[in-house]
C-alpha cells in the first residue's frame, strides 16, 4: 500500500466523524474501571464536549449550545478544584447540583443536536447507525446524572453494596445497568422517586432499543440488499 493510499484511509477514516465518537465513548467505559471515579466522570465530559464539536460541524446554532454550556461545565469543574477543600466541603451540594444541571443541558444539547440529524436523514447509512448508539450512550449519560442530583439532594436514595467513598460516582455504571435491564443487584434504589425514575429509564431503554435501533438496522440491511440487487 502506498503512502498516498494510507493518507487517504486515515482521511476517510477521520471523516467517520460518528464512528470515531462511538469509539471514543466505547474506550472510555472500558477503561472505567481503572479510573478513579471523579476522574472518571471528568473524562467522561472532555470526551462528550470533544465528540459533540466533531458531531456538529455543520450546525453553527448546535455548536454555540454545545460550546457555551460545554465551557460552564468545565469551569465549574475548575472551581471545584481551586477552591479550598473546607469551603470546598460547604459549597459541596450547591455546586454539584449547579454543575450536573450543567451537565444535563449539554447533553441534552448534544442529544438533540444528534437526533435532529437521525430524523432529517433521507437515507440510512453507517452514519446513521452510529449516532443510534452515540445517543444511548448519551442517555445512559443522562440519566446517571438525575441520580446524582436525586442521591444529593436525598442521600441514601439508592443502596449500595459496600461502602463507597463517593455514592454518586457508582450511578453511571447504575444507569447504564438499569438502561440494558441487566438488574444485577448490587445497586437498588431505595424512595419511590428513584425507584419510578429507573422504571422509567428501563421502559425508555428497551423501547429505544426495540423500535428506533431495530428500525434503522433493518432498513440499512435492506437498503443494502436493494442496492445490491441494482447492481446485479
Amino acid at each position: 500500500m502506498s503512502r498516498a493510499d494510507v493518507h487517504e484511509s486515515v482521511s476517510k477514516f477521520l471523516r467517520e466523524r460518528q464512528l470515531l465518537i462511538m469509539i471514543l465513548l466505547s474506550l472510555l467505559l472500558l477503561l472505567a474501571g481503572i479510573i478513579p471515579g471523579q476522574l472518571e466522570n471528568h473524562l467522561f465530559l472532555l470526551v462528550g464536549i470533544a465528540a459533540a464539536w466533531l458531531a456538529t460541524d455543520d450546525s453553527p446554532k448546535a455548536r454555540r449550545g454545545i460550546l457555551v454550556s460545554g465551557v460552564v461545565v468545565m469551569l465549574l469543574l475548575a472551581a471545584s478544584f481551586c477552591l479550598p477543600s473546607d469551603l470546598r466541603h460547604q459549597l459541596r451540594r450547591p455546586l454539584g447540583i449547579f454543575l450536573l444541571v450543567s451537565t444535563i443541558v449539554f447533553l441534552v444539547s448534544c442529544a438533540t443536536a444528534i437526533l435532529k440529524r437521525l430524523l432529517s436523514a433521507k437515507s440510512v447509512t453507517s452514519n446513521e447507525i452510529y449516532e443510534t448508539v452515540n445517543l444511548y450512550v448519551l442517555m445512559g449519560a443522562f440519566w446517571a446524572q438525575l441520580y446524582s442530583i436525586l442521591e444529593l439532594l436525598q442521600p441514601g436514595s439508592f443502596a449500595f453494596a459496600g461502602s463507597p467513598s463517593d455514592p454518586g460516582e457508582r450511578l453511571l455504571y447504575f444507569s447504564f445497568v438499569t438502561l440494558a435491564t441487566l438488574g444485577y443487584g448490587d445497586i437498588t434504589p431505595r424512595i419511590p422517586l428513584a425507584q419510578n425514575l429507573s422504571i422509567i429509564e428501563a421502559i425508555v431503554g428497551q423501547l429505544y432499543l426495540a423500535v428506533v435501533v431495530a428500525y434503522l438496522v433493518s432498513t440499512y440491511i435492506m437498503h443494502g440488499m436493494g442496492s445490491g440487487r441494482g447492481d446485479s
